[in-house]
């Protein structure tokens, strides 16, 4: 959790989940200027791949006290949500580009003084899949299988995406 293991480890980055979002600022008075980015992707995919495997917050209770009975109603309110956020330190990127161009500016919004070498073998990473398991594979978008977005859902991504494009 979080401890120093390498002498070489200068940054430690944490993951929330995606309806964190909607609590980013108490967040905030935890990790006050400390910079965050709201990494999300186009919504027929999320979509997709919450109908190909539900994650097991749909339909329950959650830790910040709201259930989502439809994805596509969370989906709407973790846009909405990162969309409202006005914070100097806080980005969103769209998935799509999150790509070794955009990893040595990813690295300094981030504070994390990296060497040249060590940029050059994190592009490397870009390759596989990072769902390959114990067996590396080589990453492979999925095929879109539905594209249904709703209108309200697609504005919003595509107001993050101009957000993303700005910040980046």
């Amino acid at each position: 959790m979080g401890r120093r293991r390498l002498p070489s480890y200068r940054a430690h980055i944490i993951k929330f989940t995606s309806f964190n979002i909607l609590q980013f600022p108490f967040i905030r008075t935890a990790f006050p200027g400390v910079p965050a980015i709201f990494l999300f992707r186009d919504p027929d995919q999320v979509l997709d791949s919450y109908r190909e495997g539900p994650p097991g917050w749909i339909g329950r209770r959650t830790e910040i006290g709201k259930t989502w009975d439809l994805a596509e109603a969370a989906v709407a309110d973790f846009f909405q949500a990162a969309l409202s956020i006005r914070d100097m330190h806080f980005r969103c990127m769209d998935y799509a580009n999150l790509t070794p161009r955009v990893l040595p500016s990813l690295l300094e919004f981030l504070h994390v003084p990296v060497t040249g070498h060590e940029v050059r073998r994190m592009k490397t990473e870009f390759s596989w899949d990072a769902k390959g398991g114990i067996k590396p594979r080589l990453f492979a978008p999925a095929p879109r299988r539905y594209n249904v977005s709703p209108a309200r859902i697609r504005d919003l991504y595509c107001r993050l995406a101009a957000r993303s494009v700005e910040d980046w």
